[in-house]
């Protein structure tokens, strides 16, 4: 509904820089994931003031729909390979998830800071 009256609410962030999006992915809500996604587009870029994307906190939730939400969108592809502060991607994060090592853009060479990666 606050959408509806103001969809600037769906680019707002909280102290720690998190939008409804981040938000409702580290929590595997889906629907208000689709809901956010589908009306404003454009929020999926942002990032937290760690530099995580929708797609690392989906992964930080271990919810395989959240995830497969995101990886299903062709247009948010380049969030995979995306590193936040200390140099994870969302494949860093969530190795087990099979929808993320199998996608086609991920690259599973990358290494974090601490020069570790998913092998």
């Amino acid at each position: 509904m606050l959408l509806i009256k103001d969809r600037s609410t769906a680019y707002k962030a909280d102290n720690k820089g998190r939008t409804a999006l981040h938000v409702a992915a580290r929590h595997g809500q889906v629907n208000i994931m689709r809901e956010l996604i589908s009306i404003c587009p454009g929020c999926c870029e942002l990032v937290d003031k760690k530099g995580r994307n929708v797609l690392h906190h989906a992964s930080k939730s271990k919810d395989r729909n959240a995830v497969r939400l995101v990886l299903r969108k062709p247009s948010l592809g380049n969030l995979i390979n995306e590193k936040y502060k200390n140099g994870n991607t969302p494949f860093l994060l969530s190795v087990s998830l099979l929808s993320i090592i199998n996608h086609q853009k991920v690259d599973r060479l990358v290494f974090n800071d601490r020069n570790e990666n998913a092998v």
